[in-house]
């Protein structure tokens, strides 16, 4: 497979368990603290998905929105202890390809990446789209 995956937030277990699970399915998953980083890294390398750890940021509509101005090409995945972010409406409608719950299910994972990659989908084709 060898495709790029930003991995986004403060590098506890979580994102940790992504890494190796991606590394296994042979992926190139890098480790980034914030979505700052993670924009500096799509500027100088190609990247498809970013799964956005939204327990250790804090981030609102705007900041996503922008982001995906920038670069319409990554997919966002988010994964939060929490099951709902009424505050985060707008950028769950409009920017956000797959919301996860936290401890983050591989299987699921797996699976939302090999809806972007094989299917070539981009966020505004998303399930919540169709």
């Amino acid at each position: 497979m060898n495709e790029n995956v930003l991995l986004v937030g403060e590098n506890g277990e979580d994102l940790k368990m992504m890494h190796l699970f991606l590394k296994r399915l042979s992926y190139s998953p890098v480790i980034v603290p914030t979505l700052e980083a993670a924009a500096e890294m799509c500027s100088k390398k190609s990247y498809r998905v970013a799964v956005l750890d939204f327990d250790s940021m804090v981030l609102d509509n705007k900041t996503i929105r922008n982001f995906k101005h920038k670069f319409p090409q990554v997919n966002l995945i988010i994964s939060s202890t929490k099951r709902f972010h009424p505050e985060l409406k707008e950028a769950i409608t409009d920017h956000i390809y797959a919301c996860l719950t936290k401890p983050v299910d591989p299987d699921e994972l797996a699976y939302w990446l090999a809806s972007i990659h094989q299917n070539g989908m981009k966020s505004r084709d998303g399930p919540a789209r169709t």
